[in-house]
């Protein structure tokens, strides 16, 4: 018994709150109301078709809004196919705003018409096609390969870039020794024939200190009986 009590007292709740629900469903606004609304988005959908239809485009190029409703239309109209007529139409409200979504039944595809007004003028109207929740899945999944795709493809240009690197202290090297000029390399040559001319004096030098010592040490008057043949010099170890 008690068990039912309980149920019908969710029963009734749930009831309550069904009505109140309903009973603050915005169904106008101050610029129209449902039944208005949904039939005047149903015949600017029919003008919209019919001025596609019969290509007269051109003559609304006063108004924009039209050419891109029209230009919208058109975009959707491959997959859409033809034209067959007008399944639904529903309105909805927010404040001074009011939306209206025409259905379309099309040869090949439905589609969905949204026109919006605000404050009672007309401010947008597109063309969408519909699809399956089988279609929509497949699109999210082909979206998601392709963008996975793409960054792995650019990872591995950025792998492929950074291997590279290593190559880079090589061309370098080899353009710098491209890049020698014959003026330098006269002026290298010069300074080691410089370098051996000084080394050369020094011996010369230090072999007529050398004669002149041993001269001295034999009693002989001068060095001109001394030749040394060669010199070989021995560095101190350090302690």
């Amino acid at each position: 018994m008690k068990k039912h009590i309980m149920l019908l007292a969710v029963l009734a709740c749930v009831l309550g709150l069904t009505g109140c629900g309903s009973a603050n469903t915005v169904a106008q606004n101050d610029y129209f109301t449902a039944a208005d609304a949904t039939e005047t988005g149903k015949q600017i959908t029919t003008m919209i078709q019919e001025i596609y239809a019969t290509g007269q485009v051109d003559t609304y190029a006063d108004y924009p809004m039209v050419v891109q409703a029209v230009e919208s239309w058109e975009k959707a109209a491959d997959d859409m196919g033809d034209f067959v007529g007008i399944t639904t139409a529903e309105a909805s409200f927010d404040g001074d705003t009011c939306t209206v979504e025409v259905g379309i039944d099309g040869s090949k595809r439905d589609g969905i018409e949204t026109i919006v007004f605000t404050e009672g003028n007309l401010t947008s109207m597109s063309t969408d096609l519909q699809y399956t929740l089988g279609e929509t899945m497949a699109r999210a999944g082909m979206n998601t390969l392709i963008g996975m795709g793409t960054t792995f493809i650019i990872l591995i240009l950025i792998s492929l870039i950074i291997s590279l690197f290593k190559f880079i202290p090589k061309i370098q090297a080899l353009f710098s020794k491209k890049e020698e000029s014959p003026a330098m390399a006269s002026i290298d040559n010069a300074v080691q024939q410089i370098v051996r001319q000084e080394e050369a004096a020094d011996d010369t030098e230090l072999i007529a200190v050398i004669a002149a010592a041993i001269a001295a040490s034999e009693g002989a008057a001068s060095a001109d009986g001394y030749v040394v043949r060669s010199i070989r010099k021995i560095g101190r170890r350090a302690r």
